[in-house]
C-alpha cells in the first residue's frame, strides 16, 4: 500500500512539472551594443539549467550587419514527426520577424558548423536559447558565441536586388552608374557629363540640356550615349537656330528606339519636336518622317527629349542641314494672266521673286510681283486678272436721240462690241455705230460708219419726208372741198394761229413745214404785220400747233396730246416785198424746246441737190394739205384736206392773171410779176377747186421717186381768186430755190 502511494506522488509530480515548464515565462533579457562581444549558456562550460529561456538583444551602428559564430556548440537533440527538428532545447537567430537560423545539437546537421558566420542584413538581431525541463541521459555544455559588427555592402546587396527583382522592378533606385562603399554607408558618382539626381542614386544627362546649334553646314545630334541606352530622368532640349531665310533639315536615323506605353503611347518617354507652332511627340521604334528628309522650313526647330526613372532604350540619331527657306504654296498662271519666276526651279525659296500679268484685255488685280520671305510666306496674295472695263459709255449714250441697243444686258468690258441706234424717226447721218471696248479701257469705233463720215461720234438726225399714212390715189378734187386727211398722214404740217392767246380753233390762221427739231417754215406774209415793232409779229403772239389733224377734236390737248410749241422767234427774208409785191415770202420760226420726231410730229425735206429742184417743172403735180377757208362763207376748215396740184408755166399763169383781171375788171397790183423764187400750180378755171385762205403757208410737196421721200418745194403765198372753192386761177407758190435754201440753213446753223 505504501510502495503504491509513492508511485502515485511521483507521477503527479512530473505532471507538475511539465505543466511549469509549458507556461510561456517572459524571457531574460541582455543587450549587447558594443562593435563585438561574446555570451554563453550559464555555467559555460558546465552543464546548463532546465527550464531557461535568455535573450541576447544585439544592435551595433547603423550602416552595418551583425555576423554570428559559434565557437562552442552542445545543445540537446531533439526530433519529432510532426514538428521537426530542436523541439526540446534550441538557439534561434532572428531579425526582425524572420528567423535567420534555429541550432541544436551537437556537430550534427541542426548544429551551426565550424567557422559558420551567421550575418544580419541590418544593424539589430535578437539570439534567443531555450531549455526543457530535463536531460535525462545527456549532459550537454551549452554553447559560447561571439559577434562582430561588419560594414554592409550596399553596392553589392544593390546590384542583387537589381538582378533578382521581378516586381516593382520599375520603382527600384540604385546607383546606375557607380557605386563607392564607405564605412557604414555607400554613396553614388557618375560619368563625366552626368549629373546626380536628387535622389542621390541616379544620374541623368545634363550636358545636354539647352543646347543651342547655330552651325549651317550640318551635324549629328543624338540620345545620350546613343546607341548604348539614354540617361533616366533626363531632360533634353536642342535649339538648332539659323540665320534669317534659312530652313533646317531633318533626317533620323532608322535606328530608333524610345519606351512607348502600350495604351497612352508617349507616356513615359518621349522625342518633342517643335517648329512654326506645330508640335508633335515621337516613341516607340518608327523613326520621325520613316528615317526620310524632313524639310522643316523654319530657321528654328526644338527638340527635348524626356525619360523616365525605368526603362532605357537606344534613343535616337538625326542629321540636320541647312537650305533655304521654301515657299511652299504653289504659284500657277492666274486664270486669263501668266507668272513667271527669277528662276528656273521646280520649287521657290526665300528671296525668289514671283512676277504676274495678264493677257491683252486684263488687268491685274493686286500686287504685281510677289517676294518669297524668311517665314516660307508669299508677301502677296497672289493676284487675280480681271477683265478690263470700258465703263459707261457717256459719250455714246449722250448722242441725241439715239440709244445703245441692249444696253441693259451689257457688261461694258474687254472686246464687247455696243451698238448706237438712232431712234424710230431718225437716222444716223455721221460717225461710227459700232464701238468696241479695247484694251486701253476706251469705247474705241468698230465699225458701222456713215459713208463720208468726218467725227466719230454718231450723230442722229431726225428722216425728213416720210408721209405717216398710205399715199391716197391721185385727187381730183382741190384742198377747198377736197378729200379729208387722214391722220397724221402730213406730220410735218403745222398750224400757226395769231393773237394774245394760243387758239387752235382760231379762223386767224396760217400753216406750215417742220423743217428740223427747232424751226418752222412758213410763208413771211403770215408773220409781217405792222402793227408790231419792226412789222414782225412777236414770238409770244404767235403760236406753233403741231399733229393737229382736227381742230374740233384736238382742242382737248390732254386727250389729242397735240402739241403746243412755244415760238422763242421769228425770222423774215430780208428781201420780202423788196423787188416785187411778195417776192422772197419766206419766214422762219424758232420754238423754244426741241420737236421730237414720232408718228405725228416729222421733218419735212429741203431740196438740196439741182435734180431735187429741178422737180418743180411744168405739168409735174405737187400736195398740199390745209386747214384754209372752204368758202368765202363758211371760214376755216377745222378738219385738214389734201388736194393735189399740176405745176404750170411762168407764162401760163401770168397770161391766166391778165385774163382774169380783163375778166374781172380789176386792175392788178402794180409791180406784180411771178419772180425766180415763185412758180403757179393749180387750175386756171372751172369747177375745180383751189387753196383759200388760211392755207397760206401750207407747203406744196412733191415725192422724189428716187428717195421715196416729200419735200417743201413751195408754199401757198397768194392767189387771184374772190372767192373760196372754185378754181378762178392759179395758186402762187413761193419757191424754194438754192440761195434761198442756202438763207435758211445760214439762218437755221444748218438746221443744226
Amino acid at each position: 500500500m505504501l510502495c503504491i502511494t509513492r508511485m502515485i506522488l511521483s507521477i503527479a509530480l512530473s505532471l507538475v512539472l511539465l505543466y511549469i515548464h509549458n507556461i510561456e515565462a517572459a524571457p531574460s533579457v541582455k543587450n549587447l551594443t558594443g562593435s563585438f562581444g561574446s555570451f554563453s549558456t550559464p555555467n559555460f562550460p558546465a552543464v546548463y539549467e532546465d527550464n531557461l529561456d535568455l535573450e541576447w538583444d544585439i544592435k551595433v551602428r547603423a550602416g552595418y550587419q551583425i555576423k554570428i559564430q559559434f565557437t562552442t556548440f552542445d545543445l540537446e537533440d531533439s526530433y519529432e514527426p510532426l514538428e521537426g527538428a530542436c523541439i526540446y532545447d534550441y538557439v534561434k537567430i532572428i531579425e526582425g520577424n524572420k528567423t535567420l537560423a534555429k541550432f541544436c545539437g551537437n556537430n550534427n546537421y541542426d548544429a551551426p558548423h565550424d567557422n559558420q558566420w551567421i550575418t544580419t542584413q541590418s544593424d539589430e538581431a535578437k539570439v534567443i536559447f531555450v531549455s526543457d525541463y530535463s536531460n535525462e541521459y545527456i549532459t550537454p555544455k551549452g554553447f559560447q558565441a561571439h559577434y562582430i559588427e561588419s560594414d554592409i555592402n550596399e553596392c553589392e546587396r544593390m546590384k542583387l536586388e537589381q538582378d533578382s527583382t521581378r516586381e516593382g522592378w520599375d520603382e527600384l533606385v540604385f546607383c546606375n552608374h557607380y557605386c563607392h562603399n564607405v564605412p557604414g554607408s555607400y554613396y553614388c558618382s557618375c560619368r563625366i557629363g552626368f549629373t546626380l539626381h536628387a535622389n542621390k542614386h541616379t544620374c541623368y544627362a545634363s550636358f545636354c540640356e539647352n543646347q543651342i546649334i547655330t552651325n549651317e553646314t550640318g551635324g549629328v545630334i543624338t540620345s545620350p550615349e546613343y546607341p548604348q541606352p539614354y540617361a533616366k530622368l533626363s531632360d533634353c532640349s536642342w535649339i538648332i537656330r539659323f540665320r534669317v531665310g534659312m530652313s533646317v533639315n531633318l533626317i533620323f536615323d532608322n535606328q530608333f528606339d524610345i519606351e512607348e506605353h502600350f495604351e497612352e503611347r508617349c507616356a513615359y518617354d518621349w522625342l518633342k519636336i517643335s517648329s512654326g507652332g506645330t508640335v508633335n511627340d515621337y516613341c516607340g521604334k518608327s523613326a520621325p518622317g520613316n528615317g526620310l528628309l524632313m524639310p522643316m522650313n523654319d530657321r528654328e526647330v526644338k527638340l527635348e527629349l524626356h525619360t523616365d526613372l525605368s526603362v532605357e532604350k537606344t534613343g535616337f540619331s538625326v542629321r540636320y542641314s541647312a537650305n533655304r527657306i521654301r515657299c511652299l504654296q504653289m504659284i500657277k498662271n492666274p486664270e486669263n494672266g501668266q507668272v513667271t519666276f527669277n528662276h528656273d526651279r521646280s520649287y521657290h525659296e526665300f528671296e525668289d521673286i514671283a512676277t504676274f500679268s495678264c493677257v491683252r484685255g486684263y488687268k491685274l488685280s493686286g500686287n504685281t510681283q510677289l517676294h518669297c520671305q524668311n517665314d516660307g510666306t508669299w508677301n502677296h496674295l497672289v493676284p487675280t486678272c480681271q477683265i478690263k472695263s470700258c465703263g459707261v459709255p457717256t459719250k455714246l449714250q449722250a448722242v441725241p436721240n439715239s440709244h445703245i441697243e441692249d444696253y441693259d444686258l451689257s457688261k461694258t468690258t474687254y472686246l464687247e462690241i455696243l451698238t448706237v441706234k438712232c431712234n424710230e424717226w431718225y437716222e444716223m447721218t455721221s460717225g461710227y455705230s459700232q464701238w468696241i471696248c479695247e484694251d486701253s479701257k476706251q469705247w474705241e469705233k468698230h465699225g458701222g460708219s456713215v459713208p463720208g463720215t468726218i467725227i466719230d461720234i454718231p450723230v442722229c438726225k431726225p428722216i425728213c419726208g416720210i408721209k405717216g399714212a398710205e399715199d391716197n390715189p391721185l385727187l381730183a378734187q382741190q384742198i377747198s372741198d377736197g378729200d379729208p386727211v387722214k391722220k397724221h398722214e402730213w406730220p410735218w404740217l403745222t398750224l400757226l394761229n395769231f393773237g394774245s392767246e394760243p387758239n387752235i380753233v382760231s379762223q386767224v390762221i396760217c400753216g406750215g413745214s417742220i423743217i428740223s427739231p427747232h424751226y418752222i417754215l412758213t410763208a413771211a406774209h403770215c408773220l409781217y404785220n405792222t402793227e408790231y415793232e419792226g412789222n414782225v409779229r412777236y414770238p409770244n403772239a404767235t403760236h406753233a400747233w403741231l399733229g393737229v389733224h382736227n381742230r374740233l377734236e384736238d382742242r382737248n390737248i390732254a386727250k389729242s396730246q397735240v402739241i403746243n410749241a412755244k415760238v422763242e422767234s421769228i425770222v423774215l427774208h430780208p428781201q420780202y416785198f423788196k423787188e416785187s409785191p411778195w417776192d422772197f415770202d419766206f419766214g422762219l420760226i424758232r420754238v423754244s424746246e426741241e420737236i421730237k420726231m414720232s408718228n405725228k410730229t416729222r421733218l419735212v425735206c429741203l431740196p438740196q441737190t439741182p435734180n431735187e429742184f429741178d422737180m418743180v417743172d411744168d405739168g409735174a403735180e405737187g400736195e398740199v394739205a390745209g386747214w384754209g377757208l372752204y368758202t368765202t362763207v363758211s371760214g376755216s376748215s377745222y378738219k385738214l384736206y389734201q388736194a393735189q396740184f399740176p405745176i404750170v408755166s411762168t407764162q401760163r399763169c401770168e397770161d391766166a392773171f391778165i385774163e382774169l383781171s380783163r375778166q374781172l375788171n380789176k386792175t392788178l397790183n402794180k409791180g406784180l410779176r411771178i419772180t425766180e423764187r415763185m412758180f403757179c400750180a393749180g387750175f386756171e378755171a372751172g369747177d375745180s377747186h383751189t387753196t383759200c385762205e388760211g392755207d397760206s403757208g401750207s407747203p406744196l410737196v412733191m415725192k422724189n421717186t428716187g428717195t421715196e421721200k416729200y419735200y417743201v418745194m413751195g408754199m401757198v403765198s397768194y392767189a387771184a381768186a374772190d372767192t373760196c372753192g372754185k378754181s378762178k386761177s392759179y395758186t402762187v407758190y413761193a419757191k424754194l430755190t438754192q440761195t434761198v435754201v442756202e438763207w435758211i440753213m445760214e439762218k437755221t446753223n444748218n438746221l443744226e
